[in-house]
């Protein structure tokens, strides 16, 4: 009687549980997972462009180099302007079949002009996002941010994967959104990695000319 009691007790809190785990699973092939964002100041007054880098699952096989023919590059490229950052991502969403996921993304390039007129709306729109990583890595192009994105992956896979080396192997100032946040708050400036973004021959590829990316200084925010 006593064990039966117990299950009486333990059955339904175990179906509950159940019914829980299956509500709460996100499966993953529903997801875009966005590597790298970058944010540019449209040529519209007042507007803001925002591309996003995201990988491509089944073009991610081992064995085939980044930008290699035949198979086509293993990310995509989204780029929307809209009056806000959290608008122009809005416009991405409604031309994916997935929803997005920044849990992910390790980087934000901005563009000069974007970086002159404030970052405020970037960083608002950041720390809003629920699936924010705090430790994404906030970068300066020198122009377009759109032509860092464009570099060639020698080593990597992504672009962004080579920005992302940049910090590990700290060649650059490893400024992180919260570091941002945190001079921000307590009325502080912060220092961000600033770019550089032209082209170089390529010995690999007979000294062709490819967009390549490295470390030109330091940009200042106060």
């Amino acid at each position: 009687m006593l064990l039966l009691k117990w299950l009486k007790i333990l059955l339904p809190l175990s179906l509950l549980t159940g019914c829980g785990f299956n509500l709460t699973k996100v499966e993953i092939n529903e997801q875009t997972f966005v590597f790298a964002m970058y944010v540019n100041k449209s040529q519209k007054d007042g507007s803001v462009e925002v591309t996003i880098s995201a990988p491509l699952p089944n073009r991610l096989t081992s064995g085939r180099q980044a930008g290699g023919k035949g198979g086509g590059d293993p990310y995509a490229m989204v780029t929307k302007s809209s009056t806000t950052v959290q608008d122009a991502l809005h416009l991405i969403q409604r031309d994916l079949s997935r929803r997005f996921d920044f849990s992910h993304t390790k980087v934000v390039v901005v563009g000069k002009s974007y970086a002159e007129a404030g970052l405020e709306d970037l960083m608002d729109w950041l720390q809003r996002e629920p699936t924010t990583n705090m430790s994404i890595y906030i970068m300066v192009a020198p122009g377009d941010a759109k032509k860092v994105a464009e570099l060639t992956p020698v080593f990597e896979q992504m672009p962004s994967e080579v920005l992302i080396r940049f910090a590990d192997q700290h060649n650059m100032i490893t400024t992180n959104l919260k570091d941002c946040l945190f001079a921000d708050s307590g009325n502080q400036g912060y220092a961000l990695t600033y770019l550089a973004a032209g082209m170089k021959p390529m010995v690999a590829d007979q000294e062709k000319l490819e967009p390549w990316t490295g470390i030109q200084g330091t940009a200042l925010f106060r």
